[in-house]
């Protein structure tokens, strides 16, 4: 089991959200805890500084970085897709 980090830019970028999204993003992201694996919306990505990213809609993605020998899932950034992967 993943222990689940949030970083302050992370958390902000939340606080701007509609509360029903923000309360779905939640529960997507506790989900990530269990592991990757059995996850069809995480996917790996290349040629950026996050590892990986999961699908929370057609519009939204919460990137993150993953850290297997501490077991620990760091939350980076959470928005909209046209916009959360430009930081």
């Amino acid at each position: 089991m993943y222990e689940l980090r949030m970083s302050n830019s992370f958390k902000r970028q939340l606080k701007k959200m509609d509360k029903d999204l923000i309360k779905f993003v939640l529960e997507q992201v506790e989900s990530l805890k269990f592991g990757l694996q059995n996850n069809k919306d995480v996917k790996s990505l290349s040629k950026h500084k996050y590892e990986y990213r999961l699908k929370i809609s057609k519009t939204h993605r919460v990137l993150f970085n993953l850290d297997k020998k501490m077991n620990i899932i760091d939350l980076k950034a959470v928005g909209h897709r046209k916009e959360v992967y430009r930081c």
